[in-house]
């Protein structure tokens, strides 16, 4: 799904003039590479934050629902 929108809104840019299709082309290919490098740090990271505050004092912020 998120996908398909960045293509049509790189299409969209394309049609409008507002950038060539060279640039959506690079900002695809390197919006990218950076997900994929850093999703799994991101993940790990988030994990590791969601775990950290879900036991604490502040799990009020992090999970909806009482977690008794």
């Amino acid at each position: 799904m998120a996908l398909g929108l960045c293509i049509l809104m790189g299409i969209d840019r394309i049609y409008v003039g507002a950038h060539y299709p060279t640039d959506v082309i690079a900002g695809l290919a390197l919006g990218g590479s950076i997900g994929l490098l850093l999703a799994r740090p991101a993940t790990a990271a988030l994990s590791e934050l969601f775990t950290r505050f879900g036991s604490g004092p502040l799990r009020g912020l992090v999970f909806a629902g009482d977690r008794s």
